[in-house]
Order: structure tokens, then sequence, then C-alpha cells
């Protein structure tokens, strides 16, 4: 579906997955690459303040908010992807700002660009610039990773963890 902005994988059902796969099987002659960002690493690399500031704070998960962006993408328009964009077909879901792994424990920065929408407990400008911010901070250049696929290479990820683009 070409570019793909920074998300999470189904951050706005209630039970998200807990990871994905690729297999890269051909190499596009240009792009193709998938992008990587540790959430713990951009939670620990917060200051104090800011963690105090956020803790307990819950981030609205929206498809409708991820539908502007989507429906800007050229080679998502098809009949199907069309059906996909429907407004109503998920409601707006309230998950913790930050929360801990599931498994380690370590704790996880969770604002996704493509879903993150705002903060429940600051509604309007305010919450939209903490948000802002955060997102900001978490798409610093030390914090990303691009991988570029050769034919057979396969690329796991945890999606409680990872938050990951397509270059398109």
């Amino acid at each position: 579906v070409g570019r793909i902005d920074w998300h999470t994988d189904l951050a706005y059902v209630p039970v998200p997955n807990r990871g994905a796969l690729i297999y890269g099987v051909e190499n596009p002659p240009e792009g193709g690459m998938t992008g990587f960002i540790d959430r713990q690493a951009t939670y620990a690399a917060l200051s104090d303040d800011m963690k105090r500031k956020i803790e307990g704070l819950s981030v609205i998960q929206s498809w409708r908010y991820a539908q502007e962006g989507i429906a800007k993408n050229p080679s998502f328009r098809t009949d199907e992807g069309a059906k996909m964009l429907a407004l109503d077909k998920f409601p707006d879901l309230a998950w913790p700002l930050v929360y801990a792994h599931p498994v380690n424990g370590r704790k996880v920065l969770n604002v996704p660009p493509m879903w993150a929408s705002g903060i429940v407990e600051m509604p309007g400008e305010e919450g939209r610039k903490l948000l802002d911010e955060l997102i900001r901070h978490s798409l610093q250049p030390d914090f990303i990773y691009w991988h570029q696929y050769k034919p057979g290479d396969a690329v796991l990820w945890d999606n409680w963890r990872q938050m990951h683009a397509a270059s398109g």
C-alpha cells in the first residue's frame, strides 16, 4: 500500500496483535524498507520530569484520526481499501500513554503518530501539544532503524514494544 506512517499494528482494537513477521521475497527497484523504533528506548530517554508528568495518562488511539493520512495515500485507493476507510468501523480506544511491557516489565512510551489523536485527561490543545512533543521525541533519528530487505530476509518484531513504518 505504499508509504505508511509510524504506527503499531491494530492499536484501534481491544486486543492488538503481539507481533508481526515480514519475509522478503523480491526487492522493489527503490524503497521497500521498514523502519523500527524501540518504544522502551524512547521512554527511557525521557527526562524524569516528563516521566512524572505523563504517568497515569491515557492516549486516544483513533481509527478515524488515522483515516486522514491513509486516505491521502494513492496506493491504498482500491475498492477493497475504500471499504476499509469506513469511519465508523472502529470506535476510539483509550490506552495507557505509558505501560509496562507484559513480558519484561519495562516501560513503553505509547504514542504511535498514525493513531494517537489526543490525551483523555488533557482534552484539546493542551493534550495535543503534549502528544506532539512526545511524538517528536520518539521520531528522533537516533531511535530509528530502517531495514533494507534482501530476498530471504525474515524480520519479526514485538508489536508491544516496537513502532514501525513503511518507506513506500
